[in-house]
């Protein structure tokens, strides 16, 4: 099972057949190891795991109303089973080798990815996607993100290791960087390396210096901005689309004017059934409904994911499902488990995926949530935990 995970983590940038297979293997592995339920149930003494299996029997209770079909039900549920994956790597990678083992193959992959991302952008390679020099793997978003939690991964080596490979991990965590602000033009990875930086910052200094912390980060930002042409076009067209839409100028179908068109009706859905929503897998429905009769322009597109994964749960599932699932996120930052620097590491990916989900569902899309629900499963795994329920024993 460890293989297995570490397989598919490792192929999340590289191809979905090849994840999923390992994936695949992982679910096989589980059941002939005799231990499905007790694994379970030891998930399920820690709080992440009482909370994230209170959000999957909602979102299956939710398949039972609503007014999608059944089988769009069912693909909606379906789409959560990354998460599922958490539930399964909690109990056996408590080993601190296996940590280990885990988050270096997918450092190795990752450089490995870098490199290739580098020989494409200087042209020595005739590949790229999104005919974009410089994208190498599934697409910018995925490959930012990817190289985000690389740089996390390049610190902990860094401050780990004494022997002579030090400097050329430090180095590869500034290469990482440089990508991500020249190179892959993605808002979520911009995102992405923010949360990391703090999360270096306050883990190297304190939370004392957290004022000094984000001065800086402000600057950096600041001169990354001016300095990195990529990045301005990126952001400046953003903001120029979604300018452009707020004063109802916007003619023309962008990734901007239809993320904001659709949180303005995404919210007006949620007014009408707010408190259960319109049942797991109803939103492109209902969403379809509510836009076929209120534009004739592009705006009338129907869709099935509004690209914010909470007015997504919050459709489907109602401020019930949306609680859940937010005390499932916050109960990740105060497990039971040791405050090390795997628990950073943690706080850094899962900080990021909470505020790149408010513009795209990364809990639930092929590559962000492999790589979300594999990442936690190995980093709630503890062997120092003091588990939600002794804690209460202890009490009693």
């Amino acid at each position: 099972m460890r293989i297995c995970a570490i397989g598919a983590v490792c192929s999340v940038g590289m191809s979905t057949a090849l994840t999923s297979t390992f994936c695949g293997l992982l679910l096989l592995s589980w059941f002939l190891s005799g231990s499905v339920l007790s694994g379970i149930r030891y998930s399920c003494t820690l709080l992440p795991g009482i909370a994230l299996i209170s959000f999957f029997v909602i979102i299956i209770m939710g398949c039972f109303y609503g007014s999608g079909a059944f089988e769009e039900k069912l693909d909606s549920l379906w789409s959560w089973r990354k998460l599922f994956y958490t539930l399964l790597l909690i109990p056996i990678f408590a080993d601190s080798v296996w940590k280990n083992r885990f988050f270096k193959s997918f450092f190795v992959i990752s450089i490995m990815g870098l490199l290739a991302s580098f020989v494409s952008w200087v042209g020595w390679v005739d590949f790229q996607i999104d005919n974009t020099p410089g994208v190498v793997l599934q697409n910018w978003t995925t490959q930012a993100m990817i190289f985000a939690i690389a740089t996390l991964l390049s610190y902990h080596f860094a401050i780990k290791s004494n022997t002579r490979f030090k400097l050329f991990i430090f180095l590869a965590g500034i290469a990482f960087i440089f990508n991500i602000l020249f190179i892959t033009p993605s808002r979520s990875g911009y995102i992405g390396l923010l949360v990391v930086l703090l999360t270096i910052g306050v883990f190297r200094f304190g939370l004392r210096k957290l004022p000094l912390i984000l001065v800086s980060l402000f600057v950096v930002s600041l001169g990354a901005y001016f300095s990195s042409e990529s990045m301005k076009e990126k952001l400046d067209l953003g903001w120029i689309q979604a300018n452009a839409l707020l004063k109802q100028e916007a003619t023309t179908l962008n990734s901007n004017s239809f993320r904001l068109t659709a949180y303005q009706n995404s919210l007006e859905i949620i007014g009408q059934r707010p408190v259960f929503g319109f049942g797991t897998g109803g939103f492109s429905v209902v969403y379809a409904d509510h836009v076929r009769t209120k534009y004739t322009d592009w705006r009338a597109r129907p869709t099935s994911d509004p690209h914010n994964q909470y007015m997504l749960i919050l459709v489907e599932n109602g401020v019930i499902g949306l609680s859940v699932f937010i005390f499932f996120l916050i109960s990740c930052f105060f497990s039971e488990q040791k405050k090390d620097e795997y628990f950073f590491i943690g706080v850094g990916i899962l900080i990021t995926w909470c505020l790149t989900s408010l513009f795209n569902s990364h809990f639930r899309t092929f590559p962000e949530g492999h790589l979300i629900g594999l990442f936690l499963g190995v980093i709630l795994a503890s062997d120092k935990s003091d588990t939600f329920l002794s804690f209460f024993r202890k009490k009693k």
